[in-house]
Protein backbone atom coordinates (compact mmCIF):
# COMPACT_ATOMS: atom_id res chain seq x y z
CA UNK A 1 0.00 0.00 0.00
CA UNK A 2 2.57 2.37 1.27
CA UNK A 3 4.45 1.57 -2.47
CA UNK A 4 1.69 2.27 -4.43
CA UNK A 5 1.33 5.61 -2.92
CA UNK A 6 5.16 6.51 -3.33
CA UNK A 7 4.84 5.65 -6.84
CA UNK A 8 1.52 7.36 -7.46
CA UNK A 9 3.03 10.65 -5.69
CA UNK A 10 5.97 10.39 -8.09
CA UNK A 11 4.22 9.81 -11.03
CA UNK A 12 2.33 13.07 -10.51
CA UNK A 13 5.45 14.99 -9.38
CA UNK A 14 7.11 13.69 -12.88
CA UNK A 15 3.90 14.88 -14.72
CA UNK A 16 3.61 18.17 -12.70
CA UNK A 17 7.88 19.31 -13.75
CA UNK A 18 7.26 18.15 -17.29
CA UNK A 19 4.41 20.07 -17.58
CA UNK A 20 6.03 23.20 -16.48
CA UNK A 21 9.33 22.99 -18.23
CA UNK A 22 7.12 22.62 -21.41
CA UNK A 23 4.67 25.46 -20.51
CA UNK A 24 8.40 27.59 -20.10
CA UNK A 25 9.48 26.06 -23.91
CA UNK A 26 6.18 27.40 -25.48
CA UNK A 27 6.69 30.52 -23.78
CA UNK A 28 10.26 31.17 -24.70
CA UNK A 29 9.13 29.69 -28.31
CA UNK A 30 6.41 32.46 -28.43
CA UNK A 31 8.96 35.43 -27.72
CA UNK A 32 11.39 34.72 -30.06
CA UNK A 33 9.20 34.47 -33.38
CA UNK A 34 7.02 37.43 -31.97
CA UNK A 35 7.12 39.29 -35.55
CA UNK A 36 4.80 42.35 -36.29
CA UNK A 37 1.50 42.45 -35.94
CA UNK A 38 -0.86 44.19 -38.37
CA UNK A 39 -4.53 45.28 -37.83
CA UNK A 40 -7.27 47.00 -39.85
CA UNK A 41 -8.54 49.61 -38.79
CA UNK A 42 -11.26 51.82 -39.95
CA UNK A 43 -11.94 55.96 -39.60
CA UNK A 44 -14.34 58.48 -40.78
CA UNK A 45 -14.15 62.56 -40.30
CA UNK A 46 -13.52 65.80 -42.06
CA UNK A 47 -10.64 66.55 -44.24
CA UNK A 48 -8.24 69.09 -42.81
CA UNK A 49 -5.50 68.50 -45.58
CA UNK A 50 -5.03 66.21 -48.35
CA UNK A 51 -1.53 66.45 -51.02
CA UNK A 52 2.20 64.51 -51.16
CA UNK A 53 0.57 61.16 -50.79
CA UNK A 54 -0.95 61.62 -47.35
CA UNK A 55 -4.82 62.73 -45.87
CA UNK A 56 -5.53 64.45 -42.65
CA UNK A 57 -8.43 64.02 -41.18
CA UNK A 58 -9.98 65.60 -37.61
CA UNK A 59 -11.75 61.93 -36.13
CA UNK A 60 -12.83 63.63 -32.84
CA UNK A 61 -14.01 66.90 -32.02
CA UNK A 62 -14.45 67.90 -28.09
CA UNK A 63 -16.58 71.48 -28.15
CA UNK A 64 -16.76 71.28 -24.17
CA UNK A 65 -12.49 71.25 -24.62
CA UNK A 66 -12.28 72.73 -27.26
CA UNK A 67 -10.06 70.03 -28.80
CA UNK A 68 -9.58 67.73 -32.27
CA UNK A 69 -8.38 64.34 -32.51
CA UNK A 70 -6.25 64.48 -36.12
CA UNK A 71 -4.76 61.42 -38.14
CA UNK A 72 -2.83 61.50 -41.04
CA UNK A 73 -1.97 58.71 -42.96
CA UNK A 74 0.19 57.91 -46.32
CA UNK A 75 -1.27 56.50 -49.04
CA UNK A 76 0.28 55.51 -52.42
CA UNK A 77 -1.10 56.06 -56.04
CA UNK A 78 -3.00 52.46 -56.20
CA UNK A 79 -4.97 53.07 -53.34
CA UNK A 80 -8.74 51.92 -53.44
CA UNK A 81 -10.56 54.73 -53.97
CA UNK A 82 -14.62 54.14 -53.27
CA UNK A 83 -17.14 57.05 -54.22
CA UNK A 84 -14.44 58.57 -56.15
CA UNK A 85 -12.67 58.60 -59.51
CA UNK A 86 -9.49 60.26 -58.58
CA UNK A 87 -7.93 61.46 -55.24
CA UNK A 88 -7.76 64.92 -56.48
CA UNK A 89 -11.58 65.10 -56.22
CA UNK A 90 -10.63 65.38 -52.28
CA UNK A 91 -10.74 68.95 -50.69
CA UNK A 92 -10.49 69.79 -47.30
CA UNK A 93 -13.43 69.76 -45.37
CA UNK A 94 -14.88 66.99 -47.20
CA UNK A 95 -16.15 63.96 -44.68
CA UNK A 96 -14.49 60.42 -45.80
CA UNK A 97 -14.21 57.24 -44.40
CA UNK A 98 -10.44 55.12 -44.49
CA UNK A 99 -9.66 52.04 -44.08
CA UNK A 100 -6.18 51.61 -43.34
CA UNK A 101 -3.56 49.03 -41.80
CA UNK A 102 -1.97 49.51 -38.66
CA UNK A 103 1.43 47.45 -38.24
CA UNK A 104 3.51 47.05 -34.70
CA UNK A 105 6.20 45.46 -34.60
CA UNK A 106 8.77 45.29 -31.60
CA UNK A 107 12.73 46.38 -32.38
CA UNK A 108 15.53 46.51 -30.22
CA UNK A 109 15.36 50.44 -30.12
CA UNK A 110 11.71 50.20 -29.24
CA UNK A 111 8.38 49.44 -30.84
CA UNK A 112 7.46 50.92 -34.31
CA UNK A 113 3.92 51.98 -35.11
CA UNK A 114 3.43 52.32 -39.15
CA UNK A 115 0.32 52.94 -40.49
CA UNK A 116 -1.04 53.58 -44.32
CA UNK A 117 -4.47 54.38 -45.75
CA UNK A 118 -5.75 50.83 -48.20
CA UNK A 119 -9.30 52.64 -49.07
CA UNK A 120 -10.50 56.28 -49.04
CA UNK A 121 -14.46 56.05 -49.37
CA UNK A 122 -15.75 59.87 -50.04
CA UNK A 123 -19.42 60.35 -47.91
CA UNK A 124 -20.21 64.18 -49.01
CA UNK A 125 -19.02 67.01 -49.63
CA UNK A 126 -17.66 69.84 -47.10
CA UNK A 127 -19.33 73.03 -45.95
CA UNK A 128 -18.02 75.54 -48.11
CA UNK A 129 -18.00 78.92 -45.45
CA UNK A 130 -17.00 82.39 -47.23
CA UNK A 131 -14.21 84.12 -45.91
CA UNK A 132 -16.32 87.05 -44.00
CA UNK A 133 -19.20 84.23 -43.03
CA UNK A 134 -16.48 82.61 -41.06
CA UNK A 135 -15.22 85.91 -39.08
CA UNK A 136 -18.73 86.28 -38.48
CA UNK A 137 -19.36 82.88 -37.36
CA UNK A 138 -16.39 83.03 -35.02
CA UNK A 139 -17.22 86.04 -33.86
CA UNK A 140 -21.03 84.99 -32.60
CA UNK A 141 -19.15 81.95 -31.02
CA UNK A 142 -16.85 84.32 -29.12
CA UNK A 143 -20.45 86.34 -28.03
CA UNK A 144 -21.95 83.13 -27.01
CA UNK A 145 -19.76 81.33 -24.82
CA UNK A 146 -18.39 84.95 -23.25
CA UNK A 147 -14.76 84.94 -24.37
CA UNK A 148 -13.17 88.10 -24.30
CA UNK A 149 -16.22 89.95 -22.73
CA UNK A 150 -15.58 91.94 -19.64
CA UNK A 151 -18.51 91.79 -17.15
CA UNK A 152 -19.40 94.42 -14.36
CA UNK A 153 -21.32 93.46 -11.78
Amino acid sequence: MFNKVVVIGLAIAFALSATAGFAQQVKKQAKEKKGPISAMKIVQGQVTWIGNGRIAIVYKKDAANKSEEEILLPFDKNVELEHLRQVSDISAGDIVSIIFEEISEERPDGSRLTRKAKKIGFIRKGVKIAVGEKEEKEEKERKESGEGVLKSE
